[in-house]
This record gives structure tokens, C-alpha cells and sequence, in this order.
């Protein structure tokens, strides 16, 4: 029989094949019939579906190769159609004290040196206590271990596993061929969207593709497994209790990632509750230590808007600087998700990365990137803006050409006042462009008078200009704001 060997400073051990007890039978993972519903923070809900023969009344059904770190307190077997009647969950090791712990009672092999030739003589007997030393029974007698031998089993003690060692009780009328149903949660199985965006020669549409990347940190493959993913924040009670979680070690190596483009195409979403479902057609290997990624939305060509937007303040406080130069606007597109366009569908929140080429570039010309930012859930209906990075071509400063105080502030307000700005932005570009200034105004009272272009819109607490810039050209806008803080 073949022996496999570990040692300790004080203890070596041999384990032999390991046979199942009579009580016991050992449920192994599933090839197949295994669901899981995947969500981005980590957390995901596994469904197995395994099949046991039971026979003698009394048998305890034994459920391998779960992860490791699943929250306990998830935990549901159900047996032919019943729950099971109790569930007993112990963490093992294959440490030599772990090993002799669990076969006090048990019949064992102590493998003692003899000279300095190799050889071992096996003293065979029960092994009835480990505290303070080794004592076997061998027939009638009682004898103490030297501490230099050899632990040999025939088999792992009852009910050990190496690990995660999870039983089942079965109702007690249950026989033959029976179902067994687990249903957990476990962490360090999640999943991600990101997206790819190909910007048009002139900036009039995108293209836009969309992968999502599952990741499998588990210390548990999954086979043949039905995969939905779920987008949307979802509230947990409470984090798992340490108690019930067992972190597992950091791989040695690293994580490979595997392109999978055959598995039917994009995922097919839906809406349940205030989560959004994206079921994966087929089924999905997920091996521990890899990520997979395919296909979440297929190319779709898009309208976009392209704009220009600088964000101030209105402001002014005593010892600020008058003027500020070197202003850049942020480069603005978005796009809409209307219900009657070419997307009409739900994307869960990921990064966006943004592509452009010129007009006259080949397929071959080399990729650049526009800027990369991120959208958040995007519904039907709504618009997603992305920010691609600040203006080359177009920039602006600033000047508080005047200020004074109006009145005495009260309640220990600073002094209301009122003050005259002026912003002049300019353009390098060949066609002109517009920008959206917006600029923060806050307190008890404000107002804007003597504006040279009229504001397109107000807030409580901001006001907003739509400022055209001609091509080689500069607009300057001026207004005065009266605010009492």
C-alpha cells in the first residue's frame, strides 16, 4: 500500500488509504447541478445538488470539499425532501497532534527505529491516550511510545476529512437513493463588469462592448456550474462572525486569467426586486486561483455628446488671489440609454475605457486611449456621463475685478459683499466649441446682476453658463454676484 509521510520535531506520521466508516457515507462534490448567484462585494450564494445511498438506520452523511470559508450560519441540507435533522461542523488539520487527537480509541501502527540501519518495528494496539505521552493497549497490556517512533494509520480517523468536515443527519425513516440539497454562502467568489468604447473619427458616436470578469479566490473548483450574476447593493445584516469563517491562504502563484468567448454569447438580464439578473447561458468551469472573462453586452454604436465644462466659484474671500491663470475645462462625453435605442438595456456599474483614432488611420495604426473613467448603474432611461480627462486646446482664468463689503455681518457671519468676476476662455482649436461653466454661489441671499451672457440655469446653491468660444478665438464673460453669507 502506498504510504504518504509528514513530520514534526518530536512526532513522524504515515497515513494509508483512507476507508469510509460504516457510519458514515461520504457525499462527494457534484460533476454538475451546481448554481451560483454571483455578487460584486464577494459574497455569493451556492445551490449543489448531490445524491447519497443510505442504508443502515443510524448513518451520518458526510459533505467534502465545501469551501472552507462559507458562512456557517447560510448553511441549509436538505435530505430526500427534509431537512436534516442536526448538522455538525468541526475545522480540521492534518497536523500530527490533530491526527492523535482524533484516534484516541482507535487502532494505530507506532513505528519504532531500530539501530542505525532504517529499519522500523511496528508495535500495533489501541491508542488510549496522548496526553503526556503515548499509550497503545497491545492485547492486555498497557505500554508508554518512545517519542521517537512513527504514528501509521490505515485510515484518516472517523469522520476526519483534512478540513472543512461538515455532517448531516438524515431523518431516521430515510433508505436507498436520496437527494441531498446544500445551499451556502461563501466569500472570495465575485464579479466585475468593464467596458471598451471606440470613439468615432468625428466625435459624433461610440461604439460601445462591455466584458465581466468572475474570479474564483475560493480553495474550491466548480464544475458544470449555472452562473447569474447580481448588480445592485444589496444590505447585509451583519458580517459573518469570525467564529464562522476561516480565511484562507494566499495563493503562491498567480491568478491566470482565462478569455472564454464560447459560452453562448452575453448573459440575459432581467429584473428581480431592485437587483438586476444577468443569467450566463451554458454552463461555466470555474477552477480556484482564475478569473474568466466574456462577453457582457455585444458592440452597439451610440450618440454621444462631446462638451467642455469648467467648475468655479463665485466666491470671494478676503486674502484670495485676484486672478488665476492656467484654468483647464474637463472633456465631457455622455451618452443615453433610452428605451427605444440601440442599447435599451441595464448595465451594472464598471469602468469605462475610451478609444479614438483619426480619420485617415489604417487598422493597423497604433490604439490610443482617450481618457478611462467610470459609469455607475446605468437604467434604462438614463444618461451616462464620463469625464475623460482636461482640454489641451481650451483653457481659462479667472479675475475678481472688484470687491466690496455691502453691510455688517451678524451671528458672527462674515460681511456680505458684493463682487465682479470675469472669465475669459480661449480656443486653440480650428472649430469653435462650448463650454459649460459652472460656478458655486452659496449663502443666506444671493443674486447675479450684469452677467454679459444671460446664465442657462440656477440652483440653490450654483449657477450655470453655456459659454461659446469661437475657433482661434476667446469669449470673456463678466457678472456680479451680491451674497450675504
Amino acid at each position: 500500500m502506498k504510504k504518504l509521510a509528514t513530520r514534526s520535531a518530536f512526532l513522524g506520521l504515515i497515513l494509508v488509504a483512507h476507508t469510509a466508516h460504516a457510519q458514515t457515507v461520504s457525499v462527494p462534490a457534484p460533476v454538475a447541478d451546481t448554481q451560483i448567484s454571483v455578487y460584486s462585494d464577494g459574497l455569493s450564494v451556492v445551490s449543489e445538488q448531490r445524491r447519497v445511498l443510505l442504508g443502515t438506520a443510524g448513518q451520518r452523511v458526510s459533505l467534502p470539499h465545501l469551501p472552507e470559508a462559507l458562512d456557517m450560519s447560510s448553511l441549509s441540507i436538505v435530505i430526500g425532501t427534509e431537512p436534516a435533522n442536526s448538522i455538525t461542523i468541526r475545522q480540521d488539520t492534518l497536523s500530527p497532534q490533530g491526527l492523535l487527537a482524533r484516534s484516541v480509541g482507535q487502532e494505530i501502527s507506532w513505528l519504532v527505529p531500530v539501530g542505525d540501519s532504517g529499519a522500523e518495528r511496528e508495535i500495533r494496539g489501541t491508542l488510549v491516550n496522548v496526553d503526556g505521552g503515548l499509550i497503545l493497549k497491545v492485547g492486555d497490556r498497557y505500554e508508554a511510545m518512545p517519542p521517537n517512533g512513527r504514528l501509521a494509520l490505515d485510515r484518516l480517523p472517523d469522520g476526519m476529512t483534512g478540513g472543512l468536515e461538515i455532517q448531516a443527519e438524515p431523518k431516521a425513516d430515510l433508505s436507498g437513493e436520496q437527494p441531498v440539497d446544500i445551499r451556502y454562502v461563501t466569500p472570495n467568489l465575485s464579479w466585475s463588469a468593464d467596458y471598451t468604447a471606440v470613439l468615432n473619427a468625428d466625435q459624433s458616436s461610440l461604439t460601445l462592448s462591455g466584458h465581466y470578469l468572475i474570479t474564483n479566490d475560493t480553495d474550491r473548483d466548480f464544475t458544470q456550474a449555472i452562473l447569474r450574476l447580481v448588480a445592485g447593493e444589496t444590505n447585509r445584516v451583519a458580517p459573518m462572525r469570525k467564529e464562522m469563517l476561516v480565511q484562507r491562504a494566499q495563493p503562491a502563484v498567480m491568478m491566470s486569467v482565462a478569455q472564454d468567448s464560447a459560452a453562448g454569447g452575453p448573459p440575459r438580464e432581467a429584473t428581480l426586486g431592485d437587483v438586476h439578473i444577468y443569467d450566463v447561458p451554458g454552463v461555466t468551469d470555474l477552477p480556484r486561483d482564475l478569473t474568466v472573462r466574456r462577453s457582457l453586452q455585444n458592440p452597439v454604436t451610440l450618440p454621444v455628446t462631446m462638451k467642455y465644462r469648467l467648475d468655479g466659484s463665485g466666491m470671494v474671500h478676503p486674502g484670495q488671489p485676484g486672478t488665476v491663470e492656467g484654468l483647464r475645462p474637463s472633456v465631457r462625453l455622455s451618452f443615453k440609454n433610452g428605451k427605444d435605442g440601440p442599447l435599451a438595456k441595464a448595465l451594472p456599474a464598471g469602468p469605462v475605457r475610451v478609444y479614438g483614432s483619426l480619420a485617415a488611420d489604417s487598422p493597423t495604426a497604433p490604439a490610443v486611449i482617450l481618457g478611462e473613467d467610470t459609469i455607475s448603474h446605468l437604467p434604462i432611461g438614463a444618461t451616462a456621463e464620463l469625464s475623460l480627462g482636461q482640454a489641451f486646446d481650451v483653457t481659462a482664468a479667472r479675475k475678481v475685478v472688484s470687491y466690496e463689503t455691502t453691510g455688517i455681518g451678524q451671528d458672527r457671519r462674515p460681511d456680505p459683499y458684493r463682487a465682479t468676476h470675469e472669465i475669459t476662455l480661449k480656443n486653440g482649436r480650428d472649430t469653435p466649441v462650448e463650454v459649460t461653466l459652472v460656478d458655486a454661489v452659496y449663502g443666506q441671499k444671493w443674486s447675479i446682476s450684469d452677467a454679459s451672457i444671460e446664465p442657462e440655469a440656477k440652483a440653490a446653491d450654483s449657477v450655470r453658463w453655456i459659454v461659446p468660444v469661437p475657433a482661434q478665438g476667446e469669449t470673456v464673460l463678466t457678472y456680479t454676484v451680491r451674497v450675504t453669507p
